[in-house]
Protein backbone atom coordinates (compact mmCIF):
# COMPACT_ATOMS: atom_id res chain seq x y z
CA UNK A 1 0.00 0.00 0.00
CA UNK A 2 1.64 3.22 -1.06
CA UNK A 3 -0.24 5.63 1.04
CA UNK A 4 -1.19 4.51 4.52
CA UNK A 5 -4.79 5.11 5.77
CA UNK A 6 -6.02 6.24 9.10
CA UNK A 7 -9.71 5.81 9.45
CA UNK A 8 -12.60 6.58 11.95
CA UNK A 9 -15.13 4.27 13.23
CA UNK A 10 -17.58 3.62 15.92
CA UNK A 11 -16.27 0.05 16.31
CA UNK A 12 -12.81 -1.56 14.92
CA UNK A 13 -13.14 -5.35 14.42
CA UNK A 14 -10.17 -7.53 14.22
CA UNK A 15 -10.76 -10.40 11.64
CA UNK A 16 -13.52 -10.96 9.39
CA UNK A 17 -14.61 -14.84 10.21
CA UNK A 18 -18.17 -15.50 10.99
CA UNK A 19 -18.05 -14.11 14.23
CA UNK A 20 -16.70 -10.40 13.46
CA UNK A 21 -18.60 -10.36 9.84
CA UNK A 22 -21.59 -11.82 12.21
CA UNK A 23 -21.24 -8.61 14.51
CA UNK A 24 -19.77 -6.27 11.68
CA UNK A 25 -22.87 -6.50 9.59
CA UNK A 26 -25.49 -6.19 12.92
CA UNK A 27 -23.88 -3.56 14.11
CA UNK A 28 -24.45 -1.77 10.66
CA UNK A 29 -27.77 -2.52 10.85
CA UNK A 30 -27.99 -0.60 14.29
CA UNK A 31 -26.37 2.49 12.39
CA UNK A 32 -23.05 2.41 13.34
CA UNK A 33 -19.82 3.30 11.33
CA UNK A 34 -17.81 -0.05 11.56
CA UNK A 35 -14.21 -1.18 10.00
CA UNK A 36 -13.38 -4.61 9.79
CA UNK A 37 -9.89 -5.97 9.01
CA UNK A 38 -9.07 -9.21 7.94
CA UNK A 39 -5.63 -10.15 7.63
CA UNK A 40 -6.08 -12.45 4.56
CA UNK A 41 -5.61 -11.28 1.30
CA UNK A 42 -8.58 -12.88 -0.09
CA UNK A 43 -10.70 -16.28 1.63
CA UNK A 44 -9.09 -19.42 0.20
CA UNK A 45 -11.19 -22.19 0.40
CA UNK A 46 -12.00 -23.91 3.72
CA UNK A 47 -12.76 -27.66 3.21
CA UNK A 48 -14.97 -27.55 5.98
CA UNK A 49 -18.78 -28.32 6.62
CA UNK A 50 -20.39 -26.65 9.44
CA UNK A 51 -23.34 -27.15 11.51
CA UNK A 52 -25.62 -24.18 11.78
CA UNK A 53 -27.39 -24.43 15.35
CA UNK A 54 -30.99 -23.22 15.46
CA UNK A 55 -30.06 -20.40 17.40
CA UNK A 56 -27.67 -19.64 14.89
CA UNK A 57 -30.39 -19.33 12.84
CA UNK A 58 -32.63 -17.70 14.18
CA UNK A 59 -29.82 -15.17 14.64
CA UNK A 60 -29.31 -15.21 10.52
CA UNK A 61 -33.06 -14.61 10.47
CA UNK A 62 -33.48 -11.42 12.34
CA UNK A 63 -30.40 -10.10 10.20
CA UNK A 64 -32.31 -10.60 7.23
CA UNK A 65 -30.39 -13.76 5.85
CA UNK A 66 -33.05 -16.35 6.26
CA UNK A 67 -33.04 -17.38 2.40
CA UNK A 68 -29.75 -17.04 1.24
CA UNK A 69 -28.27 -19.39 4.49
CA UNK A 70 -30.93 -21.62 3.51
CA UNK A 71 -29.96 -21.60 0.12
CA UNK A 72 -26.06 -22.27 0.91
CA UNK A 73 -26.98 -25.19 3.58
CA UNK A 74 -28.97 -28.34 4.01
CA UNK A 75 -31.58 -29.13 6.98
CA UNK A 76 -30.92 -31.54 10.04
CA UNK A 77 -34.52 -32.48 11.53
CA UNK A 78 -33.43 -35.33 13.44
CA UNK A 79 -29.96 -36.78 15.68
CA UNK A 80 -29.32 -40.24 15.93
CA UNK A 81 -26.95 -41.92 18.49
CA UNK A 82 -26.04 -45.18 18.04
CA UNK A 83 -23.84 -48.61 18.15
CA UNK A 84 -21.29 -49.70 15.62
CA UNK A 85 -23.24 -53.10 16.02
CA UNK A 86 -26.72 -51.44 14.72
CA UNK A 87 -28.53 -50.16 17.99
CA UNK A 88 -30.04 -46.63 18.30
CA UNK A 89 -29.29 -45.47 21.69
CA UNK A 90 -30.85 -41.92 21.04
CA UNK A 91 -33.39 -40.35 18.04
CA UNK A 92 -34.32 -36.86 18.68
CA UNK A 93 -36.79 -34.70 16.18
CA UNK A 94 -35.77 -31.37 16.33
CA UNK A 95 -39.10 -30.00 14.92
CA UNK A 96 -40.95 -31.90 17.24
CA UNK A 97 -39.22 -31.30 20.28
CA UNK A 98 -37.51 -27.84 19.62
CA UNK A 99 -39.59 -26.30 16.52
CA UNK A 100 -37.04 -26.11 15.20
CA UNK A 101 -34.33 -27.50 12.94
CA UNK A 102 -30.43 -27.48 12.31
CA UNK A 103 -28.44 -27.03 9.06
CA UNK A 104 -24.94 -27.75 7.87
CA UNK A 105 -23.31 -25.97 4.86
CA UNK A 106 -19.81 -25.18 4.21
CA UNK A 107 -17.60 -22.54 6.27
CA UNK A 108 -16.85 -20.06 3.25
CA UNK A 109 -20.44 -20.40 1.46
CA UNK A 110 -22.01 -19.46 5.03
CA UNK A 111 -19.41 -16.86 5.62
CA UNK A 112 -19.78 -15.45 1.52
CA UNK A 113 -23.67 -15.25 2.14
CA UNK A 114 -22.86 -12.44 5.83
CA UNK A 115 -20.24 -11.02 3.63
CA UNK A 116 -22.38 -10.33 0.87
CA UNK A 117 -24.57 -8.90 3.14
CA UNK A 118 -22.38 -6.98 4.41
CA UNK A 119 -21.11 -5.08 1.42
CA UNK A 120 -24.49 -3.48 0.85
CA UNK A 121 -24.08 -0.83 3.91
CA UNK A 122 -22.68 1.89 3.41
CA UNK A 123 -21.63 2.91 6.80
CA UNK A 124 -19.67 -1.04 6.99
CA UNK A 125 -16.08 -1.39 5.27
CA UNK A 126 -14.20 -4.47 5.12
CA UNK A 127 -10.60 -4.24 4.57
CA UNK A 128 -8.56 -7.16 3.15
CA UNK A 129 -4.73 -7.73 3.63
CA UNK A 130 -4.53 -5.79 7.18
CA UNK A 131 -2.78 -7.25 9.25
CA UNK A 132 -3.43 -6.07 12.66
CA UNK A 133 -0.10 -4.56 14.80
CA UNK A 134 -1.19 -3.03 17.34
CA UNK A 135 -3.69 -0.83 19.80
CA UNK A 136 -4.01 2.79 20.09
CA UNK A 137 -4.47 3.92 23.49
CA UNK A 138 -5.16 7.35 25.09
CA UNK A 139 -3.72 9.35 27.64
CA UNK A 140 -5.72 6.93 30.60
CA UNK A 141 -4.44 4.19 28.75
CA UNK A 142 -7.74 3.20 26.99
CA UNK A 143 -8.29 1.55 23.68
CA UNK A 144 -8.92 3.88 21.27
CA UNK A 145 -8.30 1.96 17.88
CA UNK A 146 -6.17 -0.29 15.59
CA UNK A 147 -3.00 -0.48 14.00
CA UNK A 148 -2.63 -2.12 11.06
CA UNK A 149 0.19 -2.81 8.24
CA UNK A 150 -1.37 -0.38 6.06
CA UNK A 151 -2.87 2.47 7.90
CA UNK A 152 -4.95 3.19 11.97
CA UNK A 153 -8.45 2.70 12.25
CA UNK A 154 -9.59 5.21 15.32
CA UNK A 155 -12.86 3.66 17.33
CA UNK A 156 -14.42 3.83 20.57
CA UNK A 157 -15.13 0.05 20.93
CA UNK A 158 -12.36 -2.12 19.70
CA UNK A 159 -13.29 -5.97 18.65
CA UNK A 160 -11.33 -8.75 18.42
CA UNK A 161 -12.34 -11.53 16.33
CA UNK A 162 -9.45 -12.72 15.38
CA UNK A 163 -9.13 -16.54 16.58
CA UNK A 164 -7.48 -18.54 19.21
CA UNK A 165 -4.19 -17.11 18.41
CA UNK A 166 -5.47 -13.36 18.48
CA UNK A 167 -3.44 -10.57 18.29
CA UNK A 168 -5.58 -7.87 19.89
CA UNK A 169 -5.82 -9.91 22.66
CA UNK A 170 -2.28 -10.91 23.39
CA UNK A 171 -1.57 -6.87 23.23
CA UNK A 172 -4.38 -6.66 25.69
CA UNK A 173 -2.27 -8.89 27.62
CA UNK A 174 -5.18 -10.84 28.54
CA UNK A 175 -4.07 -14.10 30.38
CA UNK A 176 -5.74 -17.44 29.17
CA UNK A 177 -6.12 -20.80 30.08
CA UNK A 178 -5.61 -23.24 27.12
CA UNK A 179 -4.84 -26.93 26.85
CA UNK A 180 -5.11 -29.52 23.28
CA UNK A 181 -7.65 -32.02 23.99
CA UNK A 182 -6.37 -35.83 23.84
CA UNK A 183 -7.72 -37.97 20.63
CA UNK A 184 -7.49 -36.61 17.34
CA UNK A 185 -10.95 -35.53 14.99
CA UNK A 186 -10.24 -36.65 11.30
CA UNK A 187 -12.85 -34.65 9.06
CA UNK A 188 -13.57 -35.47 5.43
CA UNK A 189 -16.32 -34.56 2.41
CA UNK A 190 -17.94 -37.16 0.70
CA UNK A 191 -19.96 -37.27 -2.79
CA UNK A 192 -23.05 -39.54 -2.35
CA UNK A 193 -25.29 -41.25 -5.14
CA UNK A 194 -28.30 -39.57 -3.67
CA UNK A 195 -29.14 -36.52 -1.19
CA UNK A 196 -28.68 -37.82 2.57
CA UNK A 197 -31.41 -37.79 4.90
CA UNK A 198 -31.93 -34.91 6.29
CA UNK A 199 -30.41 -36.27 10.14
CA UNK A 200 -26.85 -36.32 11.78
CA UNK A 201 -25.67 -39.40 13.08
CA UNK A 202 -23.43 -40.36 15.62
CA UNK A 203 -22.20 -43.90 15.87
CA UNK A 204 -19.91 -45.06 19.49
CA UNK A 205 -17.67 -48.20 18.89
CA UNK A 206 -14.72 -49.27 21.60
CA UNK A 207 -12.06 -46.23 21.43
CA UNK A 208 -13.76 -44.05 18.71
CA UNK A 209 -16.54 -42.49 17.26
CA UNK A 210 -17.95 -41.41 13.75
CA UNK A 211 -20.52 -38.83 12.90
CA UNK A 212 -22.24 -38.12 9.63
CA UNK A 213 -23.86 -34.81 8.39
CA UNK A 214 -25.38 -33.93 5.34
CA UNK A 215 -24.26 -31.42 2.81
CA UNK A 216 -25.90 -29.67 -0.34
CA UNK A 217 -25.85 -31.10 -3.40
CA UNK A 218 -25.19 -34.63 -2.55
CA UNK A 219 -22.31 -34.91 -0.46
CA UNK A 220 -21.81 -35.09 3.38
CA UNK A 221 -19.04 -34.41 6.13
CA UNK A 222 -17.67 -37.73 7.45
CA UNK A 223 -15.53 -37.19 11.14
CA UNK A 224 -13.71 -39.79 12.78
CA UNK A 225 -12.56 -39.59 16.54
CA UNK A 226 -9.77 -41.30 16.94
CA UNK A 227 -7.50 -41.63 20.12
CA UNK A 228 -4.20 -39.84 19.84
CA UNK A 229 -2.25 -42.81 20.06
CA UNK A 230 -3.99 -44.11 16.93
CA UNK A 231 -3.70 -41.03 15.09
CA UNK A 232 0.44 -40.95 15.60
CA UNK A 233 0.17 -44.96 14.20
CA UNK A 234 -1.82 -43.71 11.22
CA UNK A 235 0.82 -40.99 10.34
CA UNK A 236 3.46 -43.43 10.00
CA UNK A 237 1.62 -45.68 7.68
CA UNK A 238 2.66 -45.57 3.64
CA UNK A 239 -0.10 -44.13 3.00
CA UNK A 240 -0.70 -41.80 6.00
CA UNK A 241 -3.81 -43.79 7.34
CA UNK A 242 -6.10 -43.52 4.62
CA UNK A 243 -6.85 -47.53 4.05
CA UNK A 244 -7.36 -47.59 8.16
CA UNK A 245 -9.53 -44.22 7.90
CA UNK A 246 -12.17 -45.72 4.86
CA UNK A 247 -12.24 -49.10 6.46
CA UNK A 248 -13.15 -47.53 10.30
CA UNK A 249 -15.26 -45.42 8.28
CA UNK A 250 -16.92 -48.45 6.17
CA UNK A 251 -17.32 -49.98 9.62
CA UNK A 252 -19.47 -46.96 10.77
CA UNK A 253 -21.40 -46.27 7.81
CA UNK A 254 -21.78 -49.28 5.62
CA UNK A 255 -24.48 -47.32 3.31
CA UNK A 256 -21.28 -45.25 2.16
CA UNK A 257 -19.10 -47.41 1.68
CA UNK A 258 -18.77 -46.44 -2.16
CA UNK A 259 -18.21 -42.89 -1.24
CA UNK A 260 -15.59 -44.04 1.12
CA UNK A 261 -13.80 -45.73 -0.72
CA UNK A 262 -13.30 -42.96 -3.15
CA UNK A 263 -11.46 -40.82 -0.74
CA UNK A 264 -8.42 -40.24 -3.04
CA UNK A 265 -5.63 -38.91 -0.45
CA UNK A 266 -4.96 -38.15 3.03
CA UNK A 267 -4.55 -34.65 1.87
CA UNK A 268 -8.59 -34.86 1.55
CA UNK A 269 -9.02 -35.06 5.13
CA UNK A 270 -8.48 -32.67 7.66
CA UNK A 271 -6.72 -32.90 11.14
CA UNK A 272 -9.38 -30.51 13.48
CA UNK A 273 -7.98 -28.59 15.77
CA UNK A 274 -8.78 -29.35 19.02
CA UNK A 275 -8.64 -26.73 21.56
CA UNK A 276 -9.74 -25.85 25.05
CA UNK A 277 -9.20 -21.98 25.29
CA UNK A 278 -11.00 -19.67 28.00
CA UNK A 279 -9.62 -15.86 28.14
CA UNK A 280 -10.11 -14.49 31.89
CA UNK A 281 -11.36 -11.61 30.84
CA UNK A 282 -13.33 -10.81 27.43
CA UNK A 283 -13.60 -6.87 28.16
CA UNK A 284 -11.33 -4.02 28.78
CA UNK A 285 -11.68 -0.28 28.83
CA UNK A 286 -12.74 0.32 24.89
CA UNK A 287 -12.16 -3.48 23.69
CA UNK A 288 -14.11 -7.01 23.70
CA UNK A 289 -13.16 -10.42 22.56
CA UNK A 290 -15.48 -12.80 21.11
CA UNK A 291 -15.48 -16.27 19.25
CA UNK A 292 -11.98 -17.93 19.64
CA UNK A 293 -10.40 -14.88 20.85
CA UNK A 294 -12.22 -15.53 23.69
CA UNK A 295 -13.08 -19.14 23.62
CA UNK A 296 -12.29 -22.27 21.88
CA UNK A 297 -14.28 -25.45 22.71
CA UNK A 298 -14.15 -29.29 22.35
CA UNK A 299 -15.25 -29.51 18.56
CA UNK A 300 -17.25 -32.98 18.83
CA UNK A 301 -20.66 -30.84 19.41
CA UNK A 302 -20.40 -28.34 16.05
CA UNK A 303 -20.64 -25.57 18.66
CA UNK A 304 -17.36 -23.13 17.67
CA UNK A 305 -19.07 -21.00 15.17
CA UNK A 306 -22.54 -21.38 16.69
CA UNK A 307 -21.03 -20.10 20.05
CA UNK A 308 -19.16 -16.97 17.65
CA UNK A 309 -22.13 -16.11 16.39
CA UNK A 310 -23.96 -15.95 19.21
CA UNK A 311 -21.35 -13.59 20.86
CA UNK A 312 -22.00 -11.41 18.06
CA UNK A 313 -25.16 -11.00 18.51
CA UNK A 314 -25.19 -10.69 22.23
CA UNK A 315 -22.67 -8.01 21.83
CA UNK A 316 -24.30 -6.06 19.07
CA UNK A 317 -27.48 -6.37 21.49
CA UNK A 318 -25.41 -4.87 24.39
CA UNK A 319 -24.05 -2.17 22.42
CA UNK A 320 -27.72 -1.31 21.26
CA UNK A 321 -28.93 -0.69 24.64
CA UNK A 322 -26.42 2.09 25.33
CA UNK A 323 -25.55 -1.11 28.76
CA UNK A 324 -21.93 -1.59 29.85
CA UNK A 325 -19.50 -3.57 27.82
CA UNK A 326 -18.80 -5.99 30.28
CA UNK A 327 -23.16 -7.08 30.44
CA UNK A 328 -21.74 -8.94 27.02
CA UNK A 329 -19.76 -10.82 29.13
CA UNK A 330 -22.22 -11.49 31.88
CA UNK A 331 -24.50 -12.71 29.33
CA UNK A 332 -22.31 -15.00 27.13
CA UNK A 333 -20.08 -16.68 29.65
CA UNK A 334 -22.58 -19.35 31.40
CA UNK A 335 -23.33 -20.37 28.20
CA UNK A 336 -19.95 -20.76 26.38
CA UNK A 337 -19.08 -22.42 29.98
CA UNK A 338 -21.31 -25.12 30.04
CA UNK A 339 -20.60 -25.76 26.62
CA UNK A 340 -17.15 -26.06 27.00
CA UNK A 341 -17.57 -28.78 29.91
CA UNK A 342 -19.98 -30.62 28.31
CA UNK A 343 -17.37 -30.39 25.60
CA UNK A 344 -14.91 -31.59 27.86
CA UNK A 345 -16.75 -34.93 29.00
CA UNK A 346 -18.01 -35.96 25.52
CA UNK A 347 -14.53 -35.58 23.62
CA UNK A 348 -13.44 -38.29 26.86
CA UNK A 349 -16.63 -40.67 26.77
CA UNK A 350 -16.84 -40.57 23.04
CA UNK A 351 -12.97 -42.33 23.15
CA UNK A 352 -13.77 -44.77 26.11
CA UNK A 353 -12.31 -48.06 25.21
CA UNK A 354 -12.77 -49.81 28.70
CA UNK A 355 -15.49 -52.44 28.09
CA UNK A 356 -17.52 -51.24 31.54
CA UNK A 357 -17.12 -47.38 30.84
CA UNK A 358 -18.19 -48.52 27.73
CA UNK A 359 -21.70 -50.06 28.56
CA UNK A 360 -21.93 -47.45 31.12
CA UNK A 361 -22.25 -44.94 28.27
CA UNK A 362 -24.75 -46.41 26.38
CA UNK A 363 -26.88 -47.38 29.43
CA UNK A 364 -27.39 -43.96 30.34
CA UNK A 365 -27.83 -42.75 26.30
CA UNK A 366 -30.50 -45.63 25.98
CA UNK A 367 -31.88 -44.24 28.73
CA UNK A 368 -33.03 -40.88 27.33
CA UNK A 369 -35.41 -42.55 25.35
CA UNK A 370 -37.83 -42.73 28.74
CA UNK A 371 -35.97 -39.49 30.30
CA UNK A 372 -37.88 -37.44 27.57
CA UNK A 373 -38.03 -34.24 30.02
CA UNK A 374 -34.54 -34.60 30.89
CA UNK A 375 -33.47 -35.34 26.86
CA UNK A 376 -35.27 -32.27 25.50
CA UNK A 377 -34.15 -29.89 28.08
CA UNK A 378 -30.34 -30.94 27.62
CA UNK A 379 -30.76 -30.80 23.43
CA UNK A 380 -32.52 -27.49 23.51
CA UNK A 381 -29.63 -25.81 25.54
CA UNK A 382 -27.00 -27.18 23.31
CA UNK A 383 -29.06 -26.12 20.63
CA UNK A 384 -28.61 -22.42 22.47
CA UNK A 385 -32.79 -22.14 22.87
CA UNK A 386 -32.61 -22.19 26.40
CA UNK A 387 -30.49 -21.28 28.88
CA UNK A 388 -27.91 -23.51 31.03
CA UNK A 389 -29.38 -25.66 33.39
CA UNK A 390 -28.85 -24.54 37.13
CA UNK A 391 -27.15 -26.36 39.79
CA UNK A 392 -30.33 -27.71 40.96
CA UNK A 393 -31.25 -28.56 37.26
CA UNK A 394 -27.90 -30.31 36.20
CA UNK A 395 -28.51 -32.54 39.27
CA UNK A 396 -32.06 -33.55 37.99
CA UNK A 397 -30.80 -33.89 34.52
CA UNK A 398 -27.78 -36.74 36.41
CA UNK A 399 -30.66 -38.08 38.38
CA UNK A 400 -33.03 -38.52 35.22
CA UNK A 401 -30.34 -40.15 33.17
CA UNK A 402 -28.92 -42.36 35.39
CA UNK A 403 -33.00 -43.55 36.79
CA UNK A 404 -35.25 -42.47 34.02
CA UNK A 405 -38.41 -42.76 36.69
CA UNK A 406 -36.92 -39.14 38.00
CA UNK A 407 -37.80 -37.26 34.85
CA UNK A 408 -40.64 -36.19 36.38
CA UNK A 409 -38.95 -33.80 38.62
CA UNK A 410 -37.52 -32.14 35.08
CA UNK A 411 -38.93 -29.13 34.62
CA UNK A 412 -40.56 -28.88 31.37
CA UNK A 413 -42.29 -26.17 29.38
Amino acid sequence: MDQAMHLNADVAIAGAGMGGATLALALARHGLKVVILEQAAVFKPLYRGEYLHPRSLQIFDELGLADDIRRVTYPVLRSQIGTIDGELLLEANLQEWCQCEGRNGHHREIQAVVLAALAHWPNAQLIMDARVTGLLRDEQNRVVGLSWSGGSVRAPLVVGADGRQSTVRQVLGVPVQEHPYEGAPLAVTVTLEADAPPEARQIFDEGECACFFPLPNRQARLYLLVTSETYTWMQGQPDRGLSYLQLRLSKFFPDLAVAIGQIPYMDDVQHVPAHFLLARRWTVPGAALLGDAAHSVSPVGGQGMNLAIADAWTLAQVLAEGRPLKVYEQRRRPFVRHVQFEGEIAFKVFTWRQPPLVASRNRIFRNTRQAQRATKLFIEVLSGVRNPPNVLQKAMLLAAFAFPPLDLLVPHR
